[in-house]
């Protein structure tokens, strides 16, 4: 699709420009979004930011597994979604220093839209980039609990459909099908709150008390959500106990 440049400043909002030569010099935040862009476009990543090869070459080549990383002069994070269909995961890498923030994806992530508008409608001189990764992570893990919430309801929904009737081939079909998406959603949660919990550790994307508990909030969310996933897998393997069909859980 496109790279889209956004900045803020002491005085104005966060604000989309058309080309880098709009960026005023007293920029306190330029933000560079990519997604499913051009062959161009990721020349122009790999050619005007100092980042790690290996690191670019996955973001633009792969999904790369969820991580936190901290050099010298910038932070690099991958953050996972899920598919609504299916629950595979998709990834948002996040390359971050004191005044730039780049993203960069194959996927729409409505979240970063949504952190866009909030911020270019209401101006907060202390914004840095921190800020906008931080409400990045709160929103994108807010919109987990659509599929946790989803998948639980579908696993007790059926455990109580289907209580008399579980030597029935379909029924098991279909409990083999809900277990495979509470590991694929597993899968993606459970790497995140080791995410956020390496985010506390290192202690180097945030700056402040203000920063801490935000991170907690959503730390808060990724327990209950795993919670849930942790929860449901056990109302299916007691389906898969009365059946005689138990599988070692992951």
């Amino acid at each position: 699709m496109t790279m889209t440049i956004r900045y803020q400043t002491t005085s104005q909002s966060l604000t989309q420009v058309d080309t880098v030569k709009n960026i005023p010099d007293d920029a306190t935040i330029v933000w560079f979004d990519f997604e499913d862009v051009s062959e161009e476009e990721n020349n122009y990543l790999t050619n005007n930011f100092n980042f790690n090869y290996l690191e670019l070459e996955d973001a633009i080549t792969g999904v790369p597994r969820v991580k936190y990383k901290a050099y010298k002069t910038y932070q690099y994070l991958v953050f996972h979604s899920m598919y609504k269909d299916d629950f595979s995961p998709i990834a948002l890498n996040v390359f971050v220093n004191e005044k730039v923030l780049v993203t960069y994806h194959q996927n729409h992530f409505e979240s970063l839209n949504e952190v866009a508008k909030m911020n270019s409608k209401h101006h907060d001189p202390d914004l840095d980039c921190a800020d906008i990764v931080i409400h990045i992570l709160d929103m994108m893990v807010d919109k987990y609990f659509d599929f946790v919430y989803t998948i639980e309801e579908k696993t007790y929904n059926f455990e109580a459909a289907h209580v008399d009737d579980t030597q029935s081939k379909k029924v098991m079909d279909n409990v083999f099908q809900i277990r495979s998406d509470l590991i694929k959603i597993k899968r993606v949660l459970f790497p995140m709150q080791e995410l956020v919990n390496t985010i506390k550790t290192e202690d180097n994307l945030i700056v402040d008390s203000k920063h801490s508990m935000y991170i907690q909030h959503i730390d808060d969310h990724l327990i209950k959500q795993n919670n849930i996933i942790r929860t449901s897998q056990e109302w299916l393997m007691r389906l898969e106990r009365i059946s005689n069909l138990i599988l070692p859980l992951e």
